[in-house]
Formats: structure tokens, sequence, C-alpha cells
């Protein structure tokens, strides 16, 4: 089926103290459809404005009274009517009058004696002209109305957001505290079970005992450690970059405070550690938690390494980063941990060790309110590394 369009319907006004003038015109608009009114004078056609609204005017330049361009002018003037296309008629080809009716407002101009076709042409291009403009304009309308709808929505939400942040950050707060004393009500007691253990294994007790004991030592001070993590966690997580005392440190002495901490546990493997001797490397960080993170990160390479194997520590500088790399001949990463980002719970690790993957979550965490990134993956050899990267203070 063919949907036939209905052609719209233009109203002009045409304004000539001529009636013969004004009889030739409105025959050839008539003709095309047009409807068509008219005056013979300057003041007539400004009634017709304030009454009725024209899609074009066709304005003769010569009349008594007023012409035609002082006619334009006061059109003009009307915002009402800013937007009505006014073609001039006139007998005047001189370029100063022809200058004077585009400067009073006109768009066009038409010689007489009239052409039909050449009149017909322009009256229908500035009536498509003016089509298209409202159109625009109408769809300006709709876009600003619907922008201000939209940032109304926004706002509001933008509002409930805010008051949302502020109840998530009382509730981050009371967490926090929460954690705070959950981790000290564990600890208080578990300082009790360690200080009994540590006086049990001194008395003159069987070999199985002993063995129990040992279990029991390890059981409790894994818990204690996941105590301390999960308190350490909720307070970066809450208080982020706010809890950092920023100060100068020195990279190369917290690679040989981790080595000398780890002595006991690096000799009893045998493994073979090289943190020593790098340059002097100075960063803007907050030494307590620089600390933790590598304290996380080394912990995990040694515990993971196999006996008589290599870890290293590779340090590499930039004009404004450093990156520190500790490799580890262990198992490596599971495949399925690979590529995917840090998270504060990894089943894969409990599999192999009973672990619960806090320690890189942690290490993780503490880098990111530092400015810096952690990395990780499996080196082609064997083993697996964890990397990070540091601003790097160059005072």
């Amino acid at each position: 089926m063919t949907i036939k369009m209905q052609k719209p319907t233009y109203k002009i006004l045409v304004v000539d103290d001529n009636p013969k003038n004004i009889q030739l015109l409105a025959s050839f608009l008539s003709e095309k459809g047009y409807e068509v009114e008219y005056s013979q004078s300057g003041a007539g056609a400004l009634e017709w404005v304030e009454t009725e609204t024209f899609d074009l005017i066709l304005l003769d330049i010569m009349m008594p009274e007023m012409d035609g361009f002082e006619v334009c002018e006061r059109i003009k003037r009307n915002s009402k009517n800013s937007d009505i296309p006014i073609i001039f008629l006139t007998a005047k080809t001189d370029i100063e009058s022809i200058s004077k009716a585009f400067k009073t407002g006109g768009v066009d101009y038409i010689n007489k004696p009239f052409n039909s076709e050449e009149l017909i042409a322009r009256v229908n291009t500035h009536l498509e002209l003016k089509r298209s403009k409202d159109e625009l304009k109408q769809w300006n309308e709709k876009l600003e109305h619907i922008v201000l709808e939209r940032t109304e929505m926004l706002t509001k939400s933008l509002n409930e957001l805010a008051i949302a942040n502020v109840d998530l950050e009382a509730l981050d707060e009371a967490k926090s505290e929460f954690m705070s004393l959950l981790s000290h009500e564990i600890r208080t007691p578990l300082n009790g079970i360690l200080g009994g253990i540590g006086l049990l294994k001194e008395a003159n007790l069987s070999e199985e005992t002993l063995v129990f004991l040992n279990i029991l030592d390890e059981s409790t001070r894994r818990l204690e450690a996941f105590s301390m993590k999960t308190l350490e966690i909720s307070q970066l997580r809450t208080k982020g970059k706010s809890i950092l005392k920023q100060e100068r440190v020195n990279l190369s002495s917290i690679l040989q405070y981790q080595q000398e901490r780890l002595k006991t546990k690096i000799e009893s493997k045998k493994l073979e550690t090289n943190f020593m001797n790098f340059p002097d490397v100075w960063l803007q960080a907050d030494m307590q938690y620089l600390n933790m993170a590598f304290t996380q990160i080394v912990d995990n390479a040694v515990f993971f390494s196999l006996n008589e194997s290599r870890i290293t520590a590779e340090v590499k500088t930039s004009a404004h980063h450093l990156a520190c790399t500790i490799y580890d001949q262990g198992p490596g990463f599971s495949k399925s941990l690979l590529g995917k980002p840090v998270k504060s719970f990894y089943g894969d690790f409990q599999n192999i060790d009973k672990k619960t993957g806090l320690g890189l979550y942690l290490a993780n965490l503490i880098i990111d309110i530092h400015g810096g990134k952690l990395s990780f993956g499996n080196n082609k050899e064997g083993g697996a590394f964890v990397s990070l990267e540091l601003p790097l203070n160059s005072n």
C-alpha cells in the first residue's frame, strides 16, 4: 500500500500598493496551493502580522507613507515574527537598494515585472528553508526538554547516591570498628594459647605429644595471622590513603629486613636468595605498610619454594617508577588465576596449602593506595613471580 504524504499548507502575505500586482501574485501562488492574504499598505501589513501567523511575506519596496524597508524593520523587531522570511518586490536594481533590503532583514528579492517560474522557485526555496528551520527548532526544544528531564533525574540520582555514600561510609566505619574489636578479642586469647604452648614445649613431653603441640602452635599462629590480615584489609578499604604516614623509605633496607626475618626458614629449606647489595632506591611511602606488603609476598615465595631452589629479587628503575619483582621456583600460580585481578580469596591457593590468598590481596591493596600496581604470573622456566610497580621519589 502506498501512503501519500499530505503537502503542508503555507500561508503567504502579499504587501503591494498596486492592486494589479496583488492580483497577479495571488493568481500565481493560489495555483500552487498556497493560502494568500494581502495588504495595500505598510500599516495594514503590520496589523496583519499582529493577529495572524504567516510562513512568508512578499513585500514591495516602493509604497507611500511607509516604504518596504521600514515595514521589514518593524516586523523583525517583534520576536514573534523575526523568523518569517521576507522577499522584497522591487523595480530597483541598484546595489545600494539591494544591499539595504538585506540589511533590514530581507532574505531575497524579486525584480519587477515578475517571472512566474522564478517567483514560485524562490518562494518554494524559502518556504522549505523555513520549514527545515522550524523543524530544527522543534527538535532543539524537545532535546532541551529531554536534557532538562535527564538532568533532573541525574541530580536526583546523585543526591540519592550521596546519601547512600554517607550511609555506606558509616557502615564501613562500623564494620572497621567491629573488625578491630573482633581481631582484638581473637588475638588476646590466642596470645594466651601461644604462651601456654611455649611453656608446654619446654616440658619433658613425648615425641608424639610434641608433634601435636607443633600442629596446635602452627594453627594458632595461622589464625593470628589471618586475624591481622583481615583487620588490615578492613582498615585499608575503609580509610584508603588517609591511613598512610608518608616518609622517605629505602627499598634496599626493606629487602634486607625480609631476608633477615626469614633467615631460619630460608636455611631450613636450603634456599638461595639474593636480597642484598642493591643500590639505594628511595620512595615516598608508609614504611610500615610497604614492609607489610613485601612480607606477604616474600612469605609466599619462601613457603612455595621447593627445597634447595632459588628466590630472586630484581629491581628496575625508570625516570618516574621502580619495579621490584620477586621470583621463586615453586609450583607457580594455577592457570585459572592467571590474567585475573587480585581478589580477596583464591580457592586454588586453599587446595595447595590451605591458605586463603589474603596475603596477596593485602599486598595489592597496600600497593594500590600508594599509587602503584601489583601483577603476578608464572616464569617460562618454572616458578612464579610477583611484581610491584611504585612511583619513584627522585628527591
